[in-house]
């Protein structure tokens, strides 16, 4: 099942990229000798003190799960509590507890204007089973944003893919994810707690860009029972496989009081 985590801007970071801007979050390595820029990254903190810090493409993801978030070296060994999980376009998961190895290490904390961010660096090779084996060198983290949260198991079945966004620049990211269709659309929904998002697309959609509401197209965000349509904003369809009934994409829109940007959602239907 296809589950991609968070949306921000990154920058690259090491030899062979561009310089890293300043203050800009990023978290990139070589995959299989092939540059991975994360779209997104960020450090989740469960309350158990369980970490999860993860790099997002629009239909690739890296999880670093460790045992507690501090300074220090991490070896992604079978059962130690630490791993590193590789999930493909496909949605396959690649993982150290396969039979695989690594290291991450955190070399430094900070904060800057009330925020709470980490760097270090990573290298490990996950495997699929029976199937391949993906090599993941050259790992960089810097300055990834440390946020409190739940850790979703990355092969959790309940979920139907990934829906993440901000609302008023604070992370959404749901407990429940569920898509479905009527004779006419797609109906994505995110929601955490007593919040959800709502994403309707038509379900002969093509990849492209559509204003919201219009077309079709339209989103919703509930906030505690409350319904706020969106009064403005786009839907961007990157890719929409009718026969596989899967379709991924990117969303921003405003409601009368709300502001919903750096939508991803990467769902099958």
């Amino acid at each position: 099942m296809k589950k991609f985590l968070l949306l921000l801007s990154l920058a690259c970071t090491f030899v062979a990229c561009e310089d890293i801007q300043d203050n800009s979050p990023a978290f990139q390595a070589n995959l299989d000798d092939v540059l991975y820029r994360a779209l997104d990254t960020r450090t989740t903190v469960a309350d158990d003190g369980s970490t999860a810090i993860v790099g997002a493409t629009t239909d690739q993801n890296i999880s670093l799960l460790l045992a507690a978030l501090q300074t220090g070296t991490f070896e992604l060994n079978i059962g130690n509590g630490h791993q590193a999980i590789y999930e493909d376009a496909e949605g396959q998961i690649y993982s150290t507890e396969n039979g695989g190895s690594g290291v991450v290490n955190i070399t430094s904390r900070g904060s800057s204007g009330g925020n709470d961010f980490l760097s270090g660096n990573f290298t490990f090779t996950a495997i699929l089973p029976g199937i391949d084996t993906v090599t993941v060198s050259r790992g960089l983290l810097y300055q990834v944003p440390v946020v409190s949260g739940v850790i979703e198991d990355p092969e959790d079945p309940s979920l139907d893919g990934a829906f993440v966004a901000e609302i008023d620049g604070n992370l959404f990211d749901p407990s429940t994810v569920v898509a479905a269709t009527t004779d006419t659309s797609i109906t994505i929904s995110g929601a955490l707690g007593d919040d959800t998002i709502q994403l309707i697309i038509p379900l002969t959609s093509a990849s492209g860009t559509q204003t919201i509401p219009g077309e079709g197209f339209n989103a919703i965000y509930f906030i505690s029972g409350a319904e706020e349509p969106a009064v403005s904003g786009t839907i961007t369809i990157f890719e929409h496989d009718m026969t596989a009934q899967s379709i991924s994409g990117t969303f921003n829109f405003a409601t009368e009081n709300h502001q919903i940007s750096l939508g991803q959602f990467n769902v099958d239907y």
